[in-house]
């Protein structure tokens, strides 16, 4: 199965609960079989064994920052993947 995860941040950049929580995910899916690619504004953490595609971090205003991921990843085609 194709899955695509988009994520703002991975814990190479900031190790929070989302982010960790997503990479492990990501990991364990990858181990059972599935081709796994996470979007995301941070590098692929070191021990990473799933695609992930690094956006350039846009935007020095608060609004832009709040926006920028969602109209990011938006505009991704998605017709490749299974489940998102």
């Amino acid at each position: 199965m194709n899955i695509a995860f988009f994520s703002k941040e991975l814990p190479s950049d900031r190790p929070n609960g989302v982010s960790v929580q997503v990479h492990r995910l990501a990991s364990a899916l990858t181990d059972l079989g599935h081709q796994v690619t996470c979007f995301s504004f941070s590098p692929a953490p070191e021990n990473a064994n799933y695609q992930v595609t690094c956006f350039p971090r846009v935007g020095s205003t608060k609004i832009l920052r709040k926006f920028a991921p969602a109209l990011t990843f938006r505009s991704i085609d998605k017709s490749s993947f299974d489940i998102l």
